[in-house]
């Protein structure tokens, strides 16, 4: 086989730098006296399922989700509609420079990966915002298919009937060990890692 599949890589060092930074202005911004903020950062099209943000939202009413990145056309009705509905508990404040990404993680409580996986496009995606959640040690929620499925915990990632269901014992079992494990994973997936997997190819 002369053919090797290098999965996304994720800038481990930016978001590493900032685990331990602060910012007040971006805290106040994303949580606005929220309990829980579940935030998802990339493109906002016709892949996004809406309709399990609007499930998370009728469920658990102390909880804001905020959207990061840039919104199509198409799709931008039917989050003006859920935001009508729920007020600023579900906010889109558009895209922002990568390099303040990391800050915005930070004060997110979980990050979502909600797409539709009835779409296409959806089964050859490899996402690198789960990598990106994890260098910050977030747990994600997702509607869970075969590319993420060897990490489908339920406690690093979830599946969102399973967070609906048992969001407070989810909750309690994510510790400082869970925490550590993330970062581990994404350290695995970072660019450093990944040219060392092609010298390796290279050198056998």
């Amino acid at each position: 086989n002369k053919v090797v599949r290098i999965s996304n890589g994720v800038d481990f060092c930016k978001f590493q730098k900032v685990v331990d930074v602060d910012r007040e202005d971006i805290k106040k911004y994303i949580r606005k006296g929220y309990n829980r903020v579940l935030g998802y950062v990339g493109a906002i099209e016709e892949w996004f399922d809406f309709g399990v943000l609007e499930i998370l939202l009728e469920n658990h009413l102390d909880t804001r989700i905020v959207l990061i990145g840039i919104i199509g056309k198409k799709v931008s009705k039917k989050y003006f509609d859920l935001n009508s509905k729920f007020g600023d508990r579900i906010e889109y404040i558009g895209p922002i420079q990568h390099d303040l990404l990391p800050f915005y993680i930070k004060y997110f409580d979980f990050g979502l990966i909600p797409f539709d996986l009835r779409h296409p496009v959806v089964r050859g995606i490899n996402p690198i915002k789960l990598q990106e959640y994890f260098a910050m040690g977030k747990s994600v929620i997702a509607n869970v298919w075969e590319e993420l499925s060897p990490l489908h915990d339920n406690i690093k990632l979830i599946d969102f009937e399973t967070y609906l269901e048992k969001r407070y014992e989810i909750e309690k079992s994510i510790g400082q060990e869970i925490f550590k494990e993330k970062i581990a994973i994404a350290q695995s997936n970072g660019w450093a890692s990944k040219i060392q997997q092609i010298i390796n190819l290279i050198e056998r």
